[in-house]
């Protein structure tokens, strides 16, 4: 027989949140969360379960078998303002084995946050992603793992979330915490990464040279899909590679950084990369040949 996974839903004033989007999906691998947060598409497992909470909040989910999974909550955006990102409310239940009752569970409070992109003239970047991570004053309890009275209580977790650019440099982001780890990454620029505590950052990116990494699996053909993070933790994705293996990305304004690359299989690899000073002494753009290792 399925199991269900029943609860409720409260939005930030403590009210009964209806219409808002539940899912319980299998659990998805690290490289298929950043693969979806670059947009890729049919990266996340197929869900067990989708509904909107009704009218009193409450929501009831199936899955059809013991396993891992990820309740999801996606917040609607508000629809009277500009674009805006909310991310994703989560927790990981490992695993579900029994039919679980929630006791209910709060959305946090929204924090806006605007990040800018500009060039080191001040003007602003159009197509810059942003990644942005909030950062709970909260700990972090540890995931679900087994059912030992009912109702069960899950503290959300909140997920990074990704938005490019617009035409003024800007991307705004509606986040469950005032403070934030926030990286931006663009096309002929170091990439950054800082944190941010309030409603607004500026982020003034230094022209880089640019690298082209040329990615082989393990078998020595070229590995599409390959994922390119920063090697700081947690790692954030910078480019996907094409079914050539190749992706370009900008590094640091010192022309040098340091990669991970790993495919959905989990052949990995850190990669160095580095611009060649020409004659004149400016950097032009190099190739790097990253042979990714067995898992």
């Amino acid at each position: 027989p399925p199991l269900i996974v029943t609860g409720t839903l409260l939005d930030e004033h403590g009210t009964p949140a209806a219409d808002v989007e539940v899912t319980l999906r299998p659990s998805p691998s690290a490289y298929a969360i950043d693969l979806d947060l670059l947009g890729g598409a049919d990266a996340l497992p197929e869900p067990a379960d989708r509904a909107l909470t009704r009218p009193d909040g409450a929501f009831s989910l199936s899955a059809p078998a013991i396993g891992p999974y990820r309740l999801e909550i996606r917040p609607s955006p508000p629809t009277d303002k500009a674009p805006v990102t909310v991310p994703l409310v989560y927790r990981d239940i490992l695993p579900l084995r029994v039919p679980l009752h929630l006791e209910p569970i709060e959305l946090p409070d929204r924090h806006p946050l605007t990040v800018r992109a500009l060039d080191p003239n001040g003007q602003p970047i159009a197509g810059a992603f942003v990644v942005v991570e909030a950062i709970s004053e909260q700990p972090v309890d540890q995931p679900y793992r087994e059912a030992h009275e009912q109702p069960e209580r899950l503290h959300p977790e909140f997920d990074r979330a990704s938005m490019l650019t617009g035409a003024e440099g800007l991307a705004r982001f509606l986040m469950p915490a005032s403070k934030a780890r926030v990286a931006v990454a663009a096309a002929g620029f170091a990439h950054r990464v800082a944190t941010v505590t309030g409603d607004r950052a500026a982020f003034r990116l230094d022209p880089a040279p640019s690298v082209a990494l040329r990615v082989r699996g393990p078998d020595g053909q070229p590995a599409g899909r390959a994922l390119v993070r920063t090697p700081s933790g947690p790692p954030i994705p910078l480019a996907l590679t094409d079914e050539h293996g190749e992706t370009t990305i900008g590094i640091t304004s010192d022309g040098q950084a340091i990669f991970r690359v790993e495919t959905a299989r989990g052949a990995f690899a850190r990669a160095l990369a580095r611009a060649h000073p020409t004659r004149g002494g400016a950097p032009e753009p190099s190739i790097v040949e990253v042979q990714l290792q067995p898992p």
